[in-house]
């Protein structure tokens, strides 16, 4: 070890000790928080040709993909007439600066048909690429504790880092991660279950440099972490992503999957002779973000889409869903399907979503680095979870979220062996004025689950109390107990308000207000900060 890393470290170890912090959900969606722009210049305009649209609608993507971009980085906006398009294969945005609208005079949104007999997606914005890191410019971090939410970390050589600079900071589990999770016995509890291994949960969060000392990098967003020295190692280092598009955006239109009403199936939790439809060969994501930033769908209605049906993938990042809707999907009600919103990337933002008979109504993809947040969303007629889905998605928001249905449950969970070796799915999640049937709180070791305030609008109950039991099942133990009527927790996570919703309405708008300079709720933000960590 170096001098200097020698007197880095007993530095932080007589430096008192930083308290524990969230995130800033609300630097979550497109430009940390802001609104997309509206009313984006038309440059380009395709009407309906009663035949097959997908080329003319695909060229005027190409089109307008050769345009300068203003000073704003937009090239323009598609403008799709009123009626019905006919699409026969996915649309993809490749260029940054590319709005495709519906909106029309009138209200009359467009509608896009997809026909054809694939699960392939309707609508696909950016590339499958992955961020570059040079490797020689990896920093090690000096093996310190780091509470929940910090953003200032210590580098070797700061000097190499600028404000601004775009950067990934990657936590590093080790063995003894796995194992102090139980995740190494996963294999012991079912034969078919993967134990996990550390390298693959490897989690970079990118982040914009706030500040440069001689000491330290300070960071935009804080890392949803609690790092203890025992478990995690971490780097710090510059990347680089030009593929990566950004201000591309999908908005006010109705797009509709066509399926085969005569593929039927038994309905699984109805009644013998009670079928429902289930046709797999069709149209099953609506809109899939790949590598894109800062970029948005707004006022999409969906119908009959069988998978994920609103995604983001790993390599997005800042992009908000807004006032969408996940309506009536149609294929098997079984794993992989049926999905209202799935967010895989970073800095993601669901705000005003509705669904509709879908099973994960919201919920987070494998090894998801945070923050997320799913704001003002509802969900009717649910047959399954809201929650961090699988394998470790840290940093999440619940926020005014309301699911209902005979199986809505919303939760964060050890989901133990289910899906070959989910495990602990989430770490470090928020439910605030939540509503729902049921709730089941967990909540990992070194880690912190809070559910602050429960509507009343959505009764609870223990009807589907079974969850609990399935994965107390699939996790080896029978530590899911029953706290309250319809709330089910392990290891005593942070519960207030349970019975009714909590004074303060909303983190996430809190958030905001606070960080927007308003002093009520920077007031407010201060009580948070002290119901959740102490004084």
């Amino acid at each position: 070890m170096s001098v200097y890393s020698i007197f880095l470290v007993l530095f932080m170890l007589m430096a008192p000790s930083p308290k524990p912090t969230l995130p800033d959900f609300s630097m979550t969606g497109y430009k940390f928080g802001e609104m997309p722009p509206v009313n984006s210049t038309i440059v380009a305009t395709v009407s309906p040709s009663a035949g097959n649209d997908t080329a003319n609608i695909q060229a005027a993507i190409a089109q307008v993909a050769t345009l300068t971009p203003n000073e704003a980085g937009f090239r323009g906006a598609i403008q799709l007439t009123p009626g019905v398009y006919e699409i026969t294969q996915t649309l993809h945005i490749t260029a940054s600066g590319i709005v495709l609208t519906g909106k029309n005079p009138g209200g009359t949104d467009a509608t896009l048909h997809a026909t054809y007999q694939n699960q392939a997606p309707l609508i696909e914005v950016g590339i499958d690429e992955s961020p570059t890191i040079p490797w020689s410019t990896i920093q090690s971090v000096p093996a310190s504790s780091f509470p929940l939410g910090f953003t200032r970390v210590p580098v070797p050589d700061p000097a190499a880092f600028q404000v601004g600079d775009a950067v990934v900071l990657t936590v590093i589990p080790n063995q003894a991660w796995a194992e102090m999770l139980g995740m190494d016995q996963l294999s012991a509890i079912n034969t078919n279950a993967i134990d996990w291994n550390p390298d693959s949960y490897h989690i970079g969060y990118q982040r914009i440099v706030q500040s440069v000392t001689s000491t330290e990098v300070a960071l935009d967003v804080g890392i949803p972490v609690t790092i203890d020295p025992a478990y995690y190692s971490v780097q710090l280092a510059p990347y680089s992503f030009p593929e990566r598009i950004e201000q591309a955006g999908v908005e006010d239109l109705i797009l509709i999957s066509d399926y085969d009403a005569s593929v039927t199936n038994q309905h699984p939790y109805e009644e013998e002779g009670v079928y429902y439809s289930s046709d797999e060969n069709h149209a099953f994501t609506a809109i899939r973000f790949l590598a894109a930033a800062h970029a948005w769908a707004r006022n999409v209605e969906t119908h009959h889409f069988g998978g994920l049906i609103f995604e983001t993938r790993a390599a997005s990042k800042n992009i908000s869903l807004i006032n969408c809707s996940a309506l009536d999907p149609v294929s098997l009600i079984t794993g992989s399907r049926r999905y209202g919103f799935d967010l895989g990337g970073q800095l993601g933002l669901v705000i005003g979503g509705t669904t509709r008979n879908c099973r994960h109504d919201y919920a987070l993809a494998s090894r998801t680095a945070g923050p997320n947040a799913f704001v003002d969303c509802s969900g009717e007629l649910s047959t399954a979870i809201s929650e961090p889905h699988h394998r470790w998605a840290t940093g999440v928001l619940y926020d005014n979220v309301m699911v209902s249905g005979t199986r809505a449950v919303i939760a964060t969970l050890n989901r133990g062996t289910s899906g070959g070796g989910h495990g602990w799915a989430g770490a470090n999640s928020v439910f605030w004025n939540c509503g729902a049937p049921l709730f089941i709180m967990m909540q990992a070791p070194t880690t912190f689950t809070a559910m602050v305030g429960r509507d009343p609008s959505i009764p609870p109950s223990n009807a589907v109390s079974w969850w609990a039991t399935v994965f107390n099942d699939l996790n080896g133990s029978d530590s899911i107990v029953e706290h309250s009527f319809g709330l089910f927790w392990d290891s005593e996570p942070l519960l207030e308000s349970i019975d009714a919703r909590y004074p303060i309405d909303s983190l996430y708008h809190t958030q905001k207000n606070a960080r927007e300079g308003y002093p009520a709720a920077q007031a407010d933000l201060k009580a948070i900060q002290d119901l959740l960590f102490g004084k």
